[in-house]
């Protein structure tokens, strides 16, 4: 090879070591970083909600607001209204009143689904209808093309969008306007009791818990559609929460740049005490800690591996295998050596 063609590659190896060593030890200093920043902020939040313990929180009326409130930590019982959450395609709508955070919706479409039958050499396909959220890939299937056209053929697309979630845009506890990720650690998916929503718009009915086009012609045959709905509901009746009251909000507290997400609200009748403690047992958990930051260590080893490797003696087997099986052992390195590092932070 020429010296040019050499420079060239050595070139690409410095490159690849350098820019892999900046993403692991950037990676790691910024988790480092983080972590620490994160620790700091638990400890200012658990002094904070220990001197209200101490100083105790004011209990005050929430079927009226006012300004002489603002800027206090205060305690508060009402009852907990979401507002209306809409579905614009369809109209369905949850009635104001009924305590829900989001409307989620899912479409699935009736398509062809292939089974085959029989060994390699014989195989042969069967075909039956099924309804699927996910788009069924026909152009896969073993089928013979009559009339130059394909007998089993699916959509491309589905006639909507799939897995949309519509939130609540307001919240109030009692006459307070509460933020909305007070109901956070409270809501749970369920399914939709048809009977708390109201009308859908024209051209739309509701058959046997799904919506469907009122259009009969647009329900029989590959390609229809119906959708599903399920929301993030919450329980009737009396709340209790804790926070502070921020331009008129009951908001949560800021530590730096962190809101923690604390059980400052709960259902049934709870005193701050009660409130308070709860929110510091949460912050004495800790947190669950985000993994994405390992994605940029795993990419910086997978760069870095195969220059390191040709340093040493020793590994002369390995960087002169063939590209596949270096490869595999590159990938298997990179992932132990990501563990380690995740397990160690």
């Amino acid at each position: 090879m020429s010296a040019a063609g050499n420079s060239f590659i050595y070139f690409i190896r410095i490159l690849r070591l350098a820019l892999g060593g900046f993403l692991i030890i950037g990676t790691i200093q910024l988790q480092l970083k983080h972590q620490k920043e994160f620790g700091v902020r638990t400890g200012e939040a658990i002094a904070y909600y220990q001197q209200l313990a101490v100083d105790g929180i004011p209990t005050i009326p929430s079927d009226h607001t006012g300004p002489e409130y603002e800027g206090q930590f205060v305690h508060m019982q009402g009852e907990l209204d979401t507002g209306t959450i809409t579905d614009p395609l369809t109209g369905m709508t949850l009635h104001a009143g009924h305590p829900a955070t989001a409307l989620r919706r899912t479409v699935e479409m009736w398509q062809w689904q292939e089974v085959r039958t029989g060994t390699q050499t014989t195989a042969q396909s069967i075909f039956t209808p099924q309804w699927s959220e996910s788009l069924i890939d026909s152009d896969s299937f073993i089928q013979r093309d009559l009339f130059k056209g394909q007998v089993h053929q699916n959509p491309k697309q589905l006639p909507h969008e799939t897995g949309v979630l519509f939130k609540s845009s307001s919240s109030m506890l009692g006459a307070w306007p509460l933020e909305l990720s007070y109901t956070d650690l409270l809501a749970k998916e369920t399914g939709v009791g048809f009977e708390s929503l109201s009308t859908v718009t024209d051209g739309w009915q509701v058959s046997n818990g799904y919506v469907i086009p009122t259009d009969p012609d647009a329900n029989n045959h590959v390609g229809a559609f119906r959708i599903l709905y399920t929301q993030r509901n919450l329980a009737d009746g009396q709340y209790s929460a804790i926070g502070l009251i921020k331009d008129g909000v009951l908001s949560r507290p800021w530590f730096g740049n962190i809101q923690f997400a604390l059980p400052l609200l709960a259902w049934g009748n709870f005193s701050a005490e009660v409130l308070v403690e709860q929110a510091i047992l949460k912050l004495g958990e800790g947190h669950i800690p985000s993994r994405s930051w390992m994605f940029y260590v795993f990419v910086g080893l997978l760069l870095c591996i195969g220059v390191l490797a040709r340093f040493f003696p020793q590994f002369k087997s390995f960087t002169e295998s063939p590209f596949p099986r270096r490869a595999v052992i590159t990938i298997v390195i990179a992932a132990v050596g990501t563990i380690l590092v995740g397990t160690i932070l």
